[in-house]
């Protein structure tokens, strides 16, 4: 029973962080849609929020030693900490667009 229990604990991580990390994604993507003069810019702002992404998620690694290995390991704090973290750079590079 311990080791089913365990893994959804991993999977329960494991989603909080890709959720969150999505909606912080698809937010700047939604904003480029909305705002984008043509489909090239959209593709350009797109590209520009997953750097932005991926920005996020090394300076999340920063705080946070072994980040990836410890969402694996099914620690829930480190998964909701770059989760949110993923979500506030899509909340501020969507708002970033709309300028």
């Amino acid at each position: 029973m311990t080791n089913s229990s365990s893994s959804a604990r991993t999977v329960a991580g494991a989603a909080v962080s890709l959720g969150l990390s999505l909606v912080g994604f698809s937010l700047p993507v939604a904003s480029a849609i909305a705002h984008a003069a043509n489909i090239v810019d959209c593709i350009i702002w797109s590209v520009i929020a997953l750097g932005v992404q991926l920005v996020v998620f090394y300076v999340a690694r920063i705080s946070v030693p072994d980040l990836p290995k410890r969402i694996a390991a099914g620690e829930l704090a480190p998964a909701i900490w770059l989760g949110l973290a993923s979500l506030a750079g899509g909340v501020l590079s969507a708002a970033s667009m709309t300028l």
